[in-house]
């Protein structure tokens, strides 16, 4: 009578389960976790295809180092979604009433870094060369540059003190002599001195598509409120004192992601006056520390009619 043998076991190696362990674990791990963790430990070696990246990674990543390092690359993810968080301001420089010192100063500052301001103008300065006033060729400079120029009124009217039918003949005298100039109809406005009533601001929204607001010195503007009423802060500054609350205020907006309106008028180089006397005064030297100030914080930068288009 024959001898039934009995079937040997086959005996797999402990070493071979925790390879195919860990062959699995990486082929079920998202490409883009392999491709960083390869790049984190040194330099990317001359890849052929997605595959070899994983092959790769797991012939030299032990299954714990492999958890530990997705765990860090997470945590880098996450880290600059904080830090992207953090420097979500977005800012835009305006200037009231034309003065010359657009061109002169505030326009190389910006320049400098690559930004656009906002200039709102009374033509009736340049149509009748004002000294101290930006000209039209000055104007028409900038604007092929990239700046931007919005409406302040023909001569800087005060609308409380103006009749409905007064304000629409600013308003029909103001296109024709941006368009008679090139600049095309404005779309963006700013209230003199600050100031509106109910008929002064149904006139503005029948002609612009915005209007800027001159106080409310510590709101950010709100992208979902009225385009008709945009919060401004004063840049105006001939202290360091008012420089540092200014920055304080680009502070604030990095943490929150919000929007700040900056607004001033004339600049000057060394002393109030030097290039012409107006009412609000701004040293450009401290202007010009607050606008590197935005660009180290990492900010953003539009003008007026760039802004709902950031939404």
């Amino acid at each position: 009578m024959k001898r039934r043998l009995k079937p040997k076991r086959t005996v797999v190696p402990a070493a071979l389960i925790v390879a195919a362990l860990i062959l699995v674990i990486a082929s079920k791990t998202p490409r883009a976790n392999t491709i960083a963790i390869a790049e984190e430990s040194g330099p990317a070696p001359s890849i052929a295809s997605a595959q070899d990246v994983s092959f790769k990674v797991v012939e030299r990543i032990q299954p714990i180092a492999f958890f530990r390092d997705a765990k860090k690359t997470a945590k880098k993810n996450a880290d600059a979604e904080d830090d992207i968080k953090k420097s979500g301001a977005l800012v835009v420089f305006t200037f009231d009433d034309g003065n010359e010192s657009d061109f002169l100063l505030a326009y190389p500052i910006l320049k400098k870094h690559g930004i656009n301001g906002t200039s709102y103008i009374n033509p009736y300065d340049a149509d009748h060369e004002v000294k101290h006033k930006l000209s039209w060729e000055q104007i028409k400079l900038m604007k092929s540059a990239g700046w931007e120029f919005g409406d302040h009124t023909y001569k800087h009217m005060d609308l409380t003190k103006s009749t409905p039918e007064q304000i629409e003949k600013s308003m029909t005298q103001v296109n024709k002599a941006f368009m008679q100039n090139g600049l095309g109809r404005p779309d963006t406005f700013a209230y003199p001195y600050g100031r509106f009533n109910d008929d002064s601001l149904a006139v503005v929204r029948r002609y612009r598509t915005q209007a800027r607001l001159a106080f409310y010195e510590n709101e950010f503007a709100d992208l979902k409120g009225d385009p008709y009423k945009i919060a401004s802060i004063s840049a105006d500054m001939q202290k360091e004192e008012r420089l540092k609350s200014r920055e304080k205020l680009v502070d604030k907006a990095c943490a929150e992601g919000a929007v700040i309106v900056f607004r001033a008028h004339c600049l000057y180089k060394e002393t109030p006056g030097d290039t012409g006397k107006q009412v609000v005064m701004t040293s450009a030297a401290l202007f010009e520390k607050l606008v590197d100030y935005c660009v180290d914080k990492g900010c953003s930068f539009c003008t007026m009619g760039e802004l709902f288009a950031k939404q």
